[in-house]
């Protein structure tokens, strides 16, 4: 998948949008690694409340799994991204005050959200 994997989801394990591209920006500096990623504002459904990211870092016995709001240690025994409950509240409304707007539009989620007029 390169360097990121973004899908689009309408509930766990419902992917209806796969590979979509971002603007990312990598750099070291002092042996410190920082990246940055802009999502684009129409790839969020309108009204977002809960949010989680992931990263996988490696490869086979050296492979590891990061979460910004990880389940217990131990609670399950392989990885899992869908585990809804374990998503935390984001402050979309103020971070972006279009997604709750009865206005919002995006293509990618008019078959889930259409536009009633």
């Amino acid at each position: 998948h390169g360097q990121h994997l973004l899908l689009l989801l309408h509930g766990a394990r419902n992917s209806f949008k796969q590979q979509l591209s971002l603007t990312y920006t990598a750099a070291i500096k002092n042996d410190r690694w920082t990246g940055k990623a802009t999502i684009p504002a129409n790839y969020f459904p309108p009204k977002v409340t809960k949010f989680n990211a992931y990263a996988i870092h490696g490869s086979g016995t050296n492979r590891t799994y990061e979460s910004l709001y990880p389940v217990p240690t131990g609670k399950y025994t392989d990885p899992d991204f869908h585990k809804l409950d374990y998503f935390q509240p984001i402050n979309f409304k103020g971070l972006l005050p279009g997604n709750w707007s009865p206005q919002y539009t995006s293509e990618e989620w008019k078959p889930y959200y259409p536009i009633v007029g």
